[in-house]
């Protein structure tokens, strides 16, 4: 388990988005995170981040190296819509990242050898031409290419859902930025986690 601080890019500095702790089933991007130590001091600046999220933007240096300390912080005053908006943003990108785990890096390799292995039999299936490719792979009657594209479907019906959810957030991201009240913005992520339910 690790404290992490969730980041954006703004330039020369990172800005704070949220906290979380990764666990071995709740993977985030590596990009854009910031492991906290679990010592007491890492303990108390990831507590502080925390509590001072809701008041105000916190940034650090690009440039800083070893650990985190509230003299690194650079506190900037939120107005509330600009805080609800980043707020929103990092609810919904934790709560997909929860549901990601359906995919496997096994899931995605299975697509991608079971598509080279038709392709390279010269089946190459696409939304026009699935039903009757699915048919020609049967016909032949080959062990090796039936099972290739039951591989294909199996793992296909998954990255589909992946897909759709990518779609989903994509345009919640913006409408979360078009968005003028509070009001609204709650309703926005009623709506978007509605569809994971």
């Amino acid at each position: 388990m690790k404290n992490i601080l969730v980041l954006i890019d703004k330039g020369d500095v990172w800005q704070i988005t949220g906290t979380t702790i990764q666990t071995d089933d709740y993977v985030v991007d590596p990009e854009m995170v910031r492991e906290m130590p679990i010592d007491v001091e890492g303990r108390e600046i990831f507590d502080y981040i925390k509590a001072r999220l809701p008041a105000a933007a916190l940034q650090f240096s690009k440039d800083l190296s070893g650990n985190l300390i509230k003299e690194d912080l650079i506190e900037i005053e939120y107005n509330r819509l600009e805080l609800k908006r980043a707020n929103m943003l990092h609810k919904a990108r934790s709560y997909v990242s929860t549901r990601l785990n359906i995919v496997s890096v096994f899931d995605i390799f299975d697509f991608l050898l079971a598509s080279n292995t038709l392709a390279a039999e010269g089946y190459f299936i696409s939304s026009v031409n699935r039903r009757e490719k699915y048919l020609d792979i049967i016909e032949t009657g080959k062990i090796e290419l039936i099972d290739a594209l039951e591989s294909y479907l199996n793992s296909m019906d998954k990255l589909t859902v992946i897909q759709g959810w990518h779609k989903q957030y994509r345009d919640f991201e913006k409408n979360i930025h078009n968005a003028s009240t509070i009001e609204n913005m709650d309703e926005l992520y009623r709506v978007f986690v509605q569809i994971f339910e």
